[in-house]
């Protein structure tokens, strides 16, 4: 048994070592960035959030302030996103997205902002992701 055991736990380390190499490689040949902790993504509280209120921020020529609702849990929040260029505010208005709601506050141009809106990036600029009717606010990603 001893002998059968041992050959086991050679076995299972070589597996763990050529894992290791193709999971590096992969991060090294394929990915942006490197891999996150499973607990680090657990820490991002994703939610949909409504746009209740957007406007262009006065001291920046590429922020919108958004008055965003979390639902009842979290309320209402300030999030300011990089979208003067590409939106007008009222194209925010009323829609819903994905937001990271526990974002530390981040002081920019004057005002706080308390979360971030999820898009994606395109050559032609950012697509943000329409969330459906379905969902309400505060409702959280897994």
């Amino acid at each position: 048994m001893f002998r059968t055991r041992k050959r086991l736990e050679v076995l299972q380390l070589k597996k763990l070592k050529k894992l290791e190499v193709t999971s590096s490689a992969f991060t090294r040949n394929n990915m942006k960035k490197d891999f996150a902790e499973f607990g680090d993504f657990m820490k991002l509280d994703i939610r949909v959030g409504k746009v209740e209120k957007a406007q262009a921020l006065e001291n920046s020529s590429k922020l919108l302030e958004l008055t965003v609702n979390f639902g009842e849990d979290y309320g209402t929040t300030t999030i300011l996103a990089g979208l003067q260029q590409f939106f007008k505010p009222e194209e925010l208005e009323g829609n819903q997205y994905l937001f990271i709601a526990n974002l530390q506050p981040r002081p920019m141009a004057g005002s706080v902002s308390n979360g971030m809106l999820l898009a994606a990036d395109s050559q032609n600029g950012p697509i943000l992701i329409p969330v459906p009717e379905s969902l309400k606010p505060g409702d959280f990603l897994r």
